[in-house]
């Protein structure tokens, strides 16, 4: 478990960092620049030097994804700080890596400073791997933009099912097109997704499902008529 002290403010929170007087985008930038960008497990961790105010830790990481410039696909270590006895006059991240602790970690570079480490989910894994772009970095950890999320996550959905349903380049369909045709299900499928496609900017969770069910029998359907022709 990482634990969080704004050494500055005296507060305590239970996350897993210790943040300094300096502010939020400094920070936020030196885990954008980092070169090394990990899903890994801790393997160990050892104690370089201390003193009253710091303890410093080697961290060698078992690298399970690798994101960042730098490919990392094996072990990796990188160094951080703990508290030692008296408080710090700001400015440094604290950190309290455990053996065996699954962390999305960044590295300024190999065997470099430690510039963030949050503890993996698997939400926070997908989003990692399909929607990077919902990550933002904060004070020694990173966190997921949910409305950057749900946002991706819908314009994915939108490409996929154009591509789906864009079969010999035909965009849409109206009753028309396929009136020779007696697949009442999927003719009604396009009238639902017709009127529903403008509405997709701002789609409540029951919208989204109805959204993604009609689509995939448009599209089946679609499939199945064509084959059939």
């Amino acid at each position: 478990m990482f634990k969080l002290i704004t050494v500055s403010l005296a507060i305590f929170l239970i996350v897993s960092t210790v943040y300094g007087v300096l502010g939020p985008n400094h920070y936020k930038e030196k885990i954008e620049n980092s070169k090394v960008k990990v899903i890994a497990t801790v393997v160990s961790v050892k104690v370089i030097s201390a003193n009253d105010v710091y303890i410093e830790k080697n961290v060698i990481f078992k690298v399970r994804k690798s994101y960042g410039k730098d490919k990392a696909f094996s072990n990796i270590s990188g160094y951080c700080y703990s508290p030692g006895g008296k408080p710090s006059e700001g400015g440094m991240l604290y950190f309290y890596p455990e053996k065996g602790d699954e962390v999305y970690v960044t590295i300024m570079n190999e065997n470099g400073k430690v510039t963030s480490m949050t503890p993996v989910t698997p939400e926070l894994e997908k989003a990692l791997t399909d929607y990077p772009e919902s990550i933002v970095p904060g004070l020694g950890k990173v966190r997921i933009d949910r409305s950057i999320l749900n946002k991706k996550k819908l314009d994915n959905l939108n490409e996929e099912n154009k591509k789906a349903l864009d079969i010999d380049n035909v965009p849409f369909f109206d009753e028309n097109d396929l009136k020779d045709d007696n697949d009442s299900d999927f003719l009604k499928a396009v009238s639902d997704l017709q009127k529903i496609i403008p509405e997709t900017g701002n789609l409540s969770k029951s919208l989204k499902k109805e959204l993604s069910d009609i689509l995939k029998k448009a599209s089946l359907s679609l499939i199945k008529i064509k084959k059939n022709k």
